[in-house]
């Protein structure tokens, strides 16, 4: 407690061969850095925070290789490259390349997952997640878990100039019980297995605060290329979906379902298997302008109107 671990002098450039790394944190600093982590059973980094106080202060895992997992199976367990979960502050994951090494065939695992052992616990909050590079990860089956995966509990979170190819299943996920997120600049190629490429799912635990932001990312071939879907009672307080390129998808190129005052402006969207624009139940105030629609399997742009209640208005200006 109030003390720095770092493991970048011990184990840089070494050849790490561990089942589990596990690392439990309360007011630690702790760095991991330059570690190659080989053909893990399980996880190759478990932190976890206590809770209930700010804990794991300042923990950074960078330029490290995640190199081989096995995918697990229905439901005994979610392997995972790095797990983070319940109440860490402060936890920054930059420049890592994290490669699946087996030719996953039913349940796939994850490349990171920020959850919560324990609904009630509190937030991991001020995560940063850029510069990684992912190919082949997710978890796939029933729960279609994301190659990166923000499952419950996330506050503040930023997750940029990322690149996910041929993930197993969504390559970007998080849940709807997030505070302030954004997800900008990645580059999401290839998903696999009738997954979206960028998808902010609804949940039954919890609900959103703040802003949602979806800006400047690249998307090449996924079911729906981005999937935002709020709380059922209670959503973020803005969302914003700018400037990003969707291409190659089978179903829609950005679908927008249970939100509160939104913009869709600047996104460049091509070749979709249905919509290029489908906005389903919201409320408040909606911009979609300024976007560029080519090729469709159906419309360009589909509300359905629905939940609509005195005061609310949409602005469908400018697009082409």
């Amino acid at each position: 407690r109030g003390k720095r671990a770092s493991f970048a002098s011990e184990f840089q450039g070494c050849l790490v061969r561990l089942g589990e790394f596990s690392s439990r944190v309360s007011n630690v600093k702790l760095s991991i850095s330059n570690v190659k982590f080989k053909n893990m059973t399980a996880f190759g980094c478990l932190l976890y925070g206590d809770f209930t106080s700010e804990s794991g202060h300042d923990v950074s895992i960078n330029r490290c290789l995640f190199d081989g997992i096995n995918e697990g199976n229905a439901s005994s367990y979610n392997p995972c490259q790095i797990f983070a979960a319940d109440g860490i502050e402060t936890l920054s994951v930059t420049e890592n390349v994290f490669k699946s090494g087996y030719d996953f065939s039913t349940f796939g695992a994850c490349a990171f997952q920020l959850t919560s052992t324990n609904p009630s616990s509190r937030a991991t909050s001020n995560v940063t997640f850029s510069g990684n590079t992912s190919y082949g990860m997710g978890r796939s089956a029933a729960n279609g878990l994301g190659a990166l995966d923000v499952y419950v509990w996330g506050e503040n979170l930023i997750i940029t100039n990322n690149r996910m190819i041929n993930s197993f299943s969504p390559g970007l996920r998080a849940k709807a019980s997030s505070e302030n997120v954004i997800i900008s600049n990645n580059h999401v190629i290839n998903t696999q297995n009738n997954y979206e490429a960028i998808s902010f799912a609804n949940t039954t635990t919890g609900i959103c605060y703040g802003s949602l932001t979806v800006t400047g990312n690249i998307v090449d071939g996924a079911n729906n290329g981005i999937f935002i879907e709020g709380a059922t009672a209670d959503s973020f307080e803005e969302v914003v979906c700018n400037s990003n390129v969707v291409k190659n998808v089978t179903n829609d190129g950005i679908n927008l379902n249970n939100i509160e005052n939104f913009t869709v402006n600047g996104n460049v969207i091509r070749s979709t298997g249905r919509y290029g624009i489908f906005i389903k139940t919201w409320w408040g105030t909606a911009n979609v302008s300024n976007n560029s629609i080519d090729t469709t399997g159906n419309i360009g742009i589909y509300s359905t109107w629905l939940n609509i209640n005195y005061g609310d208005a949409m602005v469908i200006s400018g697009n082409t």
